[in-house]
């Protein structure tokens, strides 16, 4: 009895008699419709990729290769994680500017009344929001070491918020207060 001789591809990188890519194997799970919108819900929930890949049943590698080969599923999670993120970024700048809010409460005749407040400015919130921006307001860990003079000290406030006059006389004895 004859070996039977293996298929050989041919220029279109097809084996010959095939008209499918597809070489066995079970075919893919991905559904578009199901998967690219669960992706964004799941994105926006602010689900890592490798949990989002556990939902799908599929390990974090195949995720992966989902989004690079079906680039709609890219686009739904990043569309998700953008629309998260600007939430929370909304978010935040109403913390840090302070907003009015609507609640209802109960008075004492049992009526159901609605008050307008408002929440004042969160100074947390605000150090948050200016950390990301600006390079003055990022956390640094202090350096115990460092001992500054007050005329060092000065010069730092007045670089901090643009100052062009000094705050105390450089000739004077810095620890001699001066007379109110």
């Amino acid at each position: 009895m004859p070996k039977p001789t293996p298929k050989r591809k041919n220029k279109d990188n097809k084996l010959k008699g095939m008209d499918t890519v597809n070489l066995g194997g079970r075919p893919p799970s991905y559904q578009s419709i199901t998967h690219d919108e669960l992706g964004r819900r799941l994105a926006l929930l602010n689900i890592p990729d490798t949990e989002i890949a556990a939902v799908f049943g599929i390990d974090h590698v195949e995720l992966v290769n989902w989004q690079h080969r079906y680039p709609s599923l890219k686009e739904s999670i990043s569309e998700g994680r953008e629309k998260a993120d600007g939430q929370v970024v909304n978010a935040l700048h109403q913390r840090a500017i302070g907003f009015k809010y609507k609640e209802e409460v109960v008075n004492k005749q049992g009526d159901v009344v609605e008050l307008t407040k408002y929440a004042i400015p969160d100074t947390q919130a605000c150090i948050a929001w200016l950390s990301k921006r600006h390079k003055q307001w990022k956390d640094k860990a202090p350096d115990t070491n460092i001992q500054l003079s007050i005329a060092q000290q000065a010069d730092s406030i007045n670089q901090l918020f643009g100052l062009n006059t000094p705050l105390i006389d450089q000739k004077s004895d810095p620890k001699k207060l001066p007379d109110s």
